[in-house]
Order: structure tokens, then sequence, then C-alpha cells
């Protein structure tokens, strides 16, 4: 699992991308599994804290409604029946209100 740098970062909003896969040969994400985005102000973020979930191994999503001039932390995350598993984490910093 991966976790790209956060893109077009404004004072309320970004744009996350990032992959997940499984590395084993003849093996792919298990049907029902949960995957997506958590995201906090703390680090390390986990699925007790806010997420977006999506429907594809490399994944994409808009955070809206952010606080300016917050630090955020962003990783990414697959959940099923066997456990939850999350890729690295990184940061990002809204920017000031009126303010691109």
């Amino acid at each position: 699992m991966e976790t790209n740098a956060a893109e077009n970062v404004t004072a309320s909003s970004a744009r996350l991308s990032g992959s997940i896969g499984i590395v084993s040969e003849n093996c792919e994400i298990p049907l029902g599994a949960q995957r997506g985005f958590v995201y906090a102000t703390s680090s390390m973020p986990n699925i007790d804290d806010n997420l977006i979930s999506v429907n594809a191994g490399d994944i994409s999503a808009s955070l809206n409604g952010l606080n300016p001039e917050t630090t955020y932390y962003v990783r990414t995350f697959i959940a099923n029946s066997i456990g939850k598993y999350y890729g690295n984490e990184i940061n990002f910093t809204t920017t000031a209100t009126g303010t691109n």
C-alpha cells in the first residue's frame, strides 16, 4: 500500500491518491474488504478516525470541509474479516483562508 503526497491543497480541501494491492501471486483484494483513506489531525490515523472509502486498487479522493492552517495526517487502509492494514503516513497543512 502506498499513500502519495496530497495535491491541490487549499484552506478547506486537498486531493489524495494512493494504491492498494496484494503482494501475492494470484491473490486479489478480497470481496467485502473496505479500503480507502483514514485521516486525522494527529499522527497515525486509523479506521476509528475519519475515513473515506473507495472501490479501486489505484485510489483517489477529495477531502473537503477541512480547517484552514491545520496539519492533517493521512494513510491508505484496507480492512476485512482478518484485520486492518495501513499504508505509509503523509501529512499536509491547509493554507490560510483566502490563499491558494
